[in-house]
């Protein structure tokens, strides 16, 4: 399995016929329409929709985990609440 992936990144409107094979040191590489670079998911038309929703789906994760220590019930002090509040963010 490999880390690499190739891409297209193109202006919309744009079309492009199958782009023929890659290869790395004799192995093919992948096509895609998005990909991860150094935490950044990119999509063709170098949009931001993909890496937004990946960053709505963590932070979404995140509150959940979170919600029982930051309710009102919680025990939890409201200054390490919210410094656990930015530590996740």
């Amino acid at each position: 399995m490999s880390k690499s992936t190739a891409i297209i990144f193109a202006r919309a409107g744009r079309r492009f016929i199958q782009p023929r094979p890659v290869t790395l040191f004799r192995e093919p590489i992948e096509w895609v329409d998005t990909t991860r670079y150094l935490g950044v998911t990119l999509d063709t038309r170098l949009t931001w929709s993909p890496h937004i929703d990946q960053v709505k789906k963590s932070t979404a994760q995140r509150r959940g985990i979170l919600g029982p220590l930051l309710n009102m019930k919680s025990d939890l002090s409201i200054r390490n609440g919210i410094l656990l509040y930015k530590q996740s963010i």
